[in-house]
């Protein structure tokens, strides 16, 4: 055996074949004559088809390169997400060069090991990192006739074995994971064997098994073919010695065909065990290796086996998938468990919990149980990559396809982690404090005794710096940093932590920009004010002065001039209780507001105005303020003294108004770490600039760090991000002028990222690429405008999106309520590949049978962020197959109606939507199913706001949904009278939010509003007593189906021509009917009949008047007889305009109605035959007056 530098050689698989099967010798293996036929006809065909040959070769690398292809082709329905599928996993093509035998995963998923070959006389083991998909190491193995197929390695993954074996010889190279060689032993020189047992044609196992011994030692077993003998001992690499005598064990009952496949060391029984094709097995101690138990398991032949979690077998027959595991009684191997007629690869790594078998066309992926080992099918997969092998390492972080006997592999990962929230790095930043640099596109962070200045984007540091100090005491740190309005100077006082969260300034430190963008150091000097509040400013007048606050004044300090005294400002008429943690200036300095934990003041630096605000609004325990433009806002844990959180503004310029609390939330939770920060984003529709306050704070209890983000306009909650955080640990909130948010903590720091931005990459603590998406990414969750999102994350893997409404109750009290959730799954890259294989089916056919092959369809209901938070049933709603399979009723038990399958997605548009642009019906009606079963509330009638007259028209079945709680929402509000002696039933109109209906009652029923406030009043005065009035229990309802959208009418038009005579029968559309009759047609046909009556019987009287009861004057022609009726003139009276006035207006009402009517329908007016019917009978009414 040679082990040489790396070099390419290749003999085409065709004539490697030829030659084998014409040299091997009877017993296997090349004997000398054989061997020298081989080497000649090798040298000829080398002479002859070399051209051939690297032709050949250079056509099975092309092969190799297109077959192994990282492009992944998917449906034409799924050319819409093309990217988004492609983007689930990072692919990356390795050339191995040689053929591929066998390739494992390290148990530290570092490294993958590659056994590889060219021809029988070259093998390679290479290793590649799986970090950086490069190859760490080539170790290449020279001889005669060599067998190699297994690398052993420890528990750690650090540690390898080889086993081989040349032409008889055997050989155990033991090197570490990067390929350093620690020791070599030819183990038949140890064995003093010969070298008779070759090869078997057709077979990669070299007839030598090794394994571990509790990571420090190697069981070493061999087997002799001629002699039907197992010899096997211990040895010590380290020590590079046997440690035991070699034992030899015989086989009798066996075929020459017979050889080792594996061994295994098992931590359960404390045994050595080697199982043979035949099905022949041994059990022996490592600590004595003379103890040592045969047995036959099994009469069929026994290929590629893996010990399961140490006591259990799997291992591939010629047709099947066997499972032994150790009987309790005898200790005898017996068969639990059999896979009939399934062929393929399995694969197990330990570590792991589930086993996968690789077929042709699919992949299997089995659960196996610990106790009974019995496997459970838990998904199944297309082999889209027409695999010999797929594998996963134990932390299933990385995977691996190979071709046996083809060049390369292909090493799967997932391309990002998605999250809203990323961990930046684990360092310790407890009490680091950070202040922007939005002039440089930076930001500084100050923590301890050091200084960062760091890239807005990448968070990496372009300059730190440690803070120098006067004296050297340990205690000394930064307290406190500020930054000058012109971004020229840093701010920096340093001094110590006293008890009960009290800080002391001991020393200030100055740094100044340079022309370089580089901030050096312009002052260091003494601060001896302890009375004064850590927190200063610069002075916008003059910035080498500071500004403090005291409890008794505000002063100024020239920190550059040391012969100048520090200088009072303002003298506070009404002092403070303690000593101040907060001084917020207006930008123009003549305004501020000083707090302590107690006091809140208000002082006017000009007109010498000072308002005590805590006394006006009872607060205390004053945890932040900030200004914005006209108001400052202010953070308290306590009003009336009640334990919340409130947050109120004040108005600057009417500080005595009283304050607008855009939170008054009495939770009885004390809350710490408070900050406040302004945000301003523009809106992604309407591109104004829009203003918010970002507030941040741990909380008590429930050991949380919520940051809200409030709209300054609304006044209401936009995103609410809830994450762990211990109450005993100090975190900081800070804001980027980016929006991004960075929590500092012991922990390291975390970041959110706030606003409606596109999401993006960023390294994480591991270096690993995760893809961070904003908070208002998924604002299109919402049903109104006035929900928010609530991010429930304070467990990672129990990650939720909770809509909900914000309100205050009569009291002023803020309220949350929930209108639903959604929760986030972290998905796997075994998850991933198996949804890249569903976008890689080439027909309609292929995913419905790969869908109704899953055991557990929940893969597909699963919420994930990779699929743009959304499940899989979005994606396959084009299919009506795989709908009516995964919402079949054999799925019952994994449906849940705590999460909802069915929501909007970020087009506005939801799976029903997608189902019907297909004319999927069938699937529709299966949606609309399962949304009335495990779905049925009011929130979720949005899915049905501007689809519902084409589900009409379209046939889909209505009357369950009609009669749902989607359309039909009963409420039942404490703000709402529960009783009234009024019987009769009202329906009234409401043309707001569903969500703001608590405190709607009085304008929507005003009239009985006003009547039952009226009784009140009487009852009052003694006039009325309404204990003797008879009350009934009043049930609300609101009908939400006339607030779909719709245009002239076409809800109604649908119901009408809808053949589902059915849905006439339901209330909401008989509410609905007679809700229109009573407010838009009962008053106009009432009007217009009226009219039309008072037309008829003036037209009766005028016809009466005129021609009937007038008389009638016949007069004599001249120069007639008279005997004839032509001979006279017959005359009447005039007609009476009094009538025709009266039959003109009532003719107007109609031409006015019907003027609009057509007006309103355009074209479609004419379409109406009776339209005909009224213009006629308009036209001859006014003609008939014009010819009066």
């Amino acid at each position: 055996m040679k082990m040489l530098s790396r070099k390419k050689s290749s003999v085409a698989n065709q004539q490697k074949l030829m030659l084998k099967e014409g040299l091997l010798a009877e017993g296997g293996g090349l004997d000398a004559n054989a061997l020298a036929k081989f080497n000649e006809m090798n040298e000829r065909s080398a002479i002859n088809s070399s051209q051939v040959e690297d032709g050949e070769r250079s056509m099975k690398r092309s092969k190799s390169r297109l077959s192994d292809e990282t492009k992944i082709d998917g449906l034409d329905e799924f050319n819409k997400y093309g990217s988004l599928f492609q983007d689930l996993t990072l692919r990356s093509q390795i050339d191995t060069d040689l053929d591929v035998i066998q390739i494992v995963i390290t148990y530290d998923s570092q490294n993958a090991i590659a056994i590889v070959n060219d021809k029988d006389e070259l093998f390679q083991v290479q290793g590649y990192s799986l970090t950086t998909f490069k190859r760490t190491f080539t170790q290449e193995f020279r001889g005669d006739y060599i067998k190699m197929n297994q690398v052993e390695q420890t528990d750690d993954g650090k540690t390898l074995c080889i086993a081989y074996q040349d032409n008889g010889k055997f050989h155990a190279v033991i090197m570490t994971s990067l390929g350093e060689i620690l020791d070599e032993l030819n183990v038949s020189d140890h064995l003093v064997i010969d070298d008779l047992s070759k090869p078997i044609s057709g077979f990669w196992e070299p007839l030598i098994t090794v394994c571990f011994i509790q990571n420090a030692n190697l069981f070493i077993s061999v087997y002799h073919r001629f002699e039907k003998k197992q010899y096997h001992f211990t040895y010590s690499y380290k020590e590079k010695q046997a440690l035991s005598d070699t034992q030899v064990q015989e086989i009798a009952d066996c075929t020459p065909l017979n050889f080792p496949i594996k061994a295994f060391y098992s931590a359960a029984f404390n045994e050595c065990l080697v199982f043979y094709r035949q099905g022949h097995s041994f059990a022996i101690n490592p600590d004595a290796p003379t103890e040592c138990r045969c047995e036959k398991v099994t009469d069929a032949d026994l290929g590629v086996m893996y010990l399961l979690f140490d006591q259990a077998l799997v291992t591939r027959s010629s047709s099947s998938i066997l499972f032994f595991k150790r009987d309790a009684e005898t200790g005898m191997w017996r068969q639990y468990h059999k896979f009939e007629n399934t062929r393929g690869n399995i694969f197990f790594i330990k570590g792991n919990i589930r086993i996968q078998i690789t077929t042709d066309e699919l992949i299997f992926f089995y659960l196996i149980d610990k106790e009974t080992f019995l496997p459970k099918l838990e998904n199944v997969m297309y082999n889209f990559k027409q695999c010999s092998q797929m594998m996963f390492g134990s932390r299933v972080r990385y995977g691996i396809t190979f071709k046996t006997n083809q060049p390369g592999l292909q090493i799967y990962t997932r391309k990002y982690y998605h999250n809203f929230k990323v961990a930046l790095n684990n360092l310790n930043y407890e009490g680091a404090v950070g202040c922007n640099l939005g002039s440089m596109t930076s930001y500084v962070m100050a923590e301890k005794k050091s200084i960062g200045v760091y890239d807005q984007s990448s968070f990496e540091k372009s300059q730190s710096w440690n803070i120098p100090t006067m004296n050297q005491r340990e205690d000394i740190e930064i307290l406190y940093m500020t930054v000058s309005q012109d971004e020229q100077k840093i701010g920096v006082c340093l001094g110590r932590k006293l008890i009960k969260d009290q800080q002391e300034i001991s020393e200030l430190a100055i740094y100044k920009r340079n022309e370089h963008n580089k901030f050096e150091l312009e002052k260091l000097r003494d601060f001896d004010f302890p009375d004064a509040c850590i927190q200063f400013t610069f002075c916008k007048s003059n910035n080498q002065e500071l500004i403090f606050f005291t409890k008794a004044e505000i002063f100024k300090f020239d920190y550059l001039d040391e012969s100048k005294e520090r200088e009072t400002v303002y003298e506070l008429t009404n002092q403070l209780e303690d000593q101040p943690n907060f001084g917020v200036f207006t930008p123009d300095q003549s305004k501020v507001i000083i707090t302590s934990a107690l006091d809140i003041l208000y002082v006017d630096l000009k007109t010498h105005l000072e308002v005590d605000l805590d006394e006006n609004e009872e607060i205390s325990s004053i945890q932040n303020i900030i200004f914005d433009q006209n108001h400052f806002y202010v953070l308290s844990n306590k009003k009336e003294m009640k334990l919340g959180y409130y947050l109120l503004s004040i108005d600057i310029n009417h500080p005595q108004e009283p304050a607008d609390y855009l939170i008054r939330w009495s939770n009885k939770l004390d809350i710490g770490n408070c900050d406040l920060h302004i945000l301003k984003e523009r809106n992604k529709h309407s591109g104004e600039l829009e203003t918010s306050i970002v507030v941040s704070y741990k909380s008590i209890g429930i050991n949380t760090f919520n940051v809200f983000v409030i709209d300054l306009k609304s006044k209401l909650i936009k995103y609410w991000h809830e994450g762990y955080q211990l109450w005993e640990s100090p975190v900081k909130g800070f804001l980027l002028t980016t929006n991004d948010f960075l929590i500092l903590s012991k922990d390291g720091i975390n970041l959110l990222a706030l606003g409606e931005k596109e999401g993006r990459v960023v390294k994480d603590k591991d270096g690993l690429n995760r893809y961070i998406h904003s908070l208002g990414s998924v604002n299109y969750l919402k049903i109104e405008p006035t929900n928010h999102l609530l991010f429930a994350c304070q467990f990672y893997d129990d990650r939720q999106i909770c809509v909900q409404e914000q309100y205050n109750d009569n009291d002023g009290q803020t309220n949350f309520t929930d209108i639903f959730k959604i929760k986030i799954h972290e998905i796997t890259l075994r998850e991933l590949l198996l949804l890249q294989s569903i976008y890689a089916c080439k027909t309609q056919s292929d995913i419905e049978i790969l869908v109704n092959k899953q055991p557990d369809p929940r893969i597909f209901f699963k919420v994930f962020l990779e699929l743009g938070v959304k499940s899989m049933v979005s994606y396959l709603a084009f299919d009506s197959r795989s709908i009516k399979s995964l919402l079949s009723t054999k799925n019952e038990q994994y449906f849940d109606d705590k999460f909802p399958v069915f929501y909007k997605n970020e087009d506005g548009k939801s799976a029903i939507d997608v189902s019907l642009s297909k004319n999927q019906i069938r699937s529709v009606n299966l949606m609309i199913d399962y949304i009335i079963n495990y779905q049925n509330s009011y929130v979720f009638s949005h899915l049905f706001e501007f689809n519902l007259v084409e589900l009409l028209q379209k046939g889909v079945t209505m009357t369950k949904l009609f009669d749902s709680r989607i359309f039909n929402h009963t409420f039942d509000y404490d703000e709402w009278p529960a009783t009234n002696a009024n019987t009769q039933k009202v329906l009234a109109p409401y043309n707001y939010s569903m969500f703001k209906l608590r405190f709607q009652y009085p304008s929507i029923f005003e009239r009985i509003h006003k009547k039952d406030e009226h009784k009140k009043q009487l009852e009052l005065q003694g006039r009325f007593d309404t204990s003797q009035e008879k009350v009934f229990k009043i049930k609300y309802q609101l009908n939400i189906l006339t607030s779909m959208s719709e245009q002239n009418g076409q809800i109604t038009q649908a119901i009408a021509e809808s053949e589902e005579l059915s849905i006439f029968q339901t209330d909401l559309v008989r509410d609905m009917l007679d809700y229109k009759w009573q407010a838009f047609a009962q008053r106009q046909h009432r009007i217009g009949a009226f009219i039309h009556i008072i037309y008829v019987i003036v037209l009766i009287l005028y016809i009466n008047y005129q021609y009937l009861e007038a008389p009638i004057d016949y007069t004599q022609k001249p120069g007639t007889s008279g005997t004839h009726y032509e001979d006279y003139t017959r005359s009447v009276q005039d007609a009476d305009p009094v009538y025709l006035w009266v039959i003109f207006a009532c003719l107007f009402y109609p031409l006015v109605y019907d003027g609009t009517q057509a007006l309103k329908q355009g074209s479609d007016y004419l379409a109406d035959p009776w339209n005909y019917v009224d213009l006629l009978h308009i036209s001859m009414g006014y003609v008939n007056i014009y010819c009066q």
